[in-house]
């Protein structure tokens, strides 16, 4: 009896040791599928070296491709110099831009004219469709309702925004919207500065 008793209890041991395996492999595979996701994130944001970015950003806060900004700035500083209020916004694809643009809505006359249904319009030309499903977009302010809505329409993956607006928030479909945690000072004193002139 003693030697059956012994061998039930190696077996459950065993039986222990194959099921805490199989949990520790379960939970290696989870963490590398979740290591895999930031790595793709910050490779299509143009982040270099990739895996030490990993260690100091999150989905949350990631850094901002410089290119990206600089361009944005340029925008900005276009939009102000022609009275529009400076709000700039940019799409890419595989951390390649597609297109730019500006508020244009007083320069032409035309509400629906806002940055980033200009940039749409203009990534939708360059695809020749206008599901731009794998695209992102970077503004320096948070996309209005207006925009939000067409923004879920055109089926951009991700907008990466700089400035919150004070717009109610709108369901926004399958679209991320993610605040950059950056130097934002510019593009909150050109808008700022942008209404203090007119008033």
């Amino acid at each position: 009896m003693y030697l059956k008793v012994v061998t039930l209890d190696l077996s459950f041991l065993s039986f222990s040791m194959l099921f805490l395996k199989m949990l520790a492999n379960y939970y290696i595979i989870c963490y590398y599928l979740f290591v895999q996701q930031i790595y793709c994130k910050l490779v299509r944001l143009g982040i270099k070296q990739p895996y030490q970015s990993m260690f100091v950003c999150t989905f949350f806060e990631v850094k901002m491709n410089e290119k990206f900004l600089n361009i944005l700035i340029k925008e900005c500083k276009k939009a102000f110099k022609k009275d529009e209020v400076p709000i700039a916004c940019i799409i890419t694809k595989d951390n390649k831009i597609i297109s730019k643009s500006h508020n244009l809505k007083h320069k032409t006359n035309f509400i629906l004219n806002h940055a980033e249904v200009i940039a749409i319009k203009k990534a939708a030309k360059k695809n020749k469709d206008w599901r731009l499903n794998g695209y992102d977009m970077y503004v320096t302010l948070e996309p209005c309702n207006m925009c939000k809505e067409i923004i879920k329409q055109s089926r951009i993956d991700n907008v990466y925004y700089l400035v919150n607006s004070n717009f109610k928030k709108v369901n926004t479909y399958n679209t991320n919207y993610k605040k950059l945690e950056i130097d934002n000072n510019f593009f909150n004193e050109i808008i700022n500065n942008f209404f203090v002139n007119k008033r």
